[in-house]
Formats: C-alpha cells, structure tokens, sequence
C-alpha cells in the first residue's frame, strides 16, 4: 500500500488541450460556435442603445449579448415573449442606475443605506 501524500483531486485538462480534444471529435468550439452565431434579431429596434451613453460600453454589451449570445439576453426574452422591455433593463438582467453619479460626488442623504 502506497503510504505517500495525497495530491489532491485529479485536475481538469488545460483549455488549449480541450479544444483540441473538440477539433478532434468535431465539435466546434465555444469560441467558433460565438464567432458564427447570427446577431440578434431585435438588435435594430432594442433601445440598448439609447439607454447607454459611453460607447465603449456600449460596445462591450453588444459583443457578448447582441452580437454573441443574444438568446441569454433578458431584454430580448422580454421582447420576444410580448412583454414590455423597461428601458433601464441590461442584457444580463440588472437595472441600470437612474443616475450615475461622478467618481467623487456625494450621494444624496435620502438614497444612502441605513
């Protein structure tokens, strides 16, 4: 019987040898299957656009969501289903700040968390 230390649980392979392991089986990857999925459908009409100002931001929302995996966005399951889409609602399901408050500005007495 082997009396040495135990070295942990096994690991899981390093990424670059899963998708190889994927290239091999004939599987697409994760990161082909992003690159060849079609843009949202609701892209044109959604008012993502409107509601985000900078747009680096605004950019990095549409590259995972509307430009990637737009069937995980909460604004277009909203639409799709026939139900109104607040326009401070993002992507991944948060509501956006009313009013983003400068780095440095102090928040009003009657909005601070008791």
């Amino acid at each position: 019987m082997d009396t040495g230390t135990w070295a942990g649980p096994p690991r899981a392979p390093p990424l670059h040898f899963r998708s190889s392991l994927a290239a091999v089986s004939g599987e697409p990857s994760e990161r082909t299957k992003m690159a060849h999925s079609p843009s949202c459908p609701t892209k044109s009409a959604c008012a993502l656009t409107e509601s985000i100002s900078m747009k680096e931001a605004l950019k990095v929302w549409q590259s995972f969501y509307c430009d990637g995996c737009f069937t995980r966005c909460e604004r277009f399951k909203l639409a799709t289903a026939g139900i109104s889409v607040p326009s401070r609602l993002l992507p991944n399901g948060r509501l956006q700040d009313l009013q983003e408050q400068p780095f440095g500005t102090p928040v009003p007495a009657n909005t601070r968390a008791a």
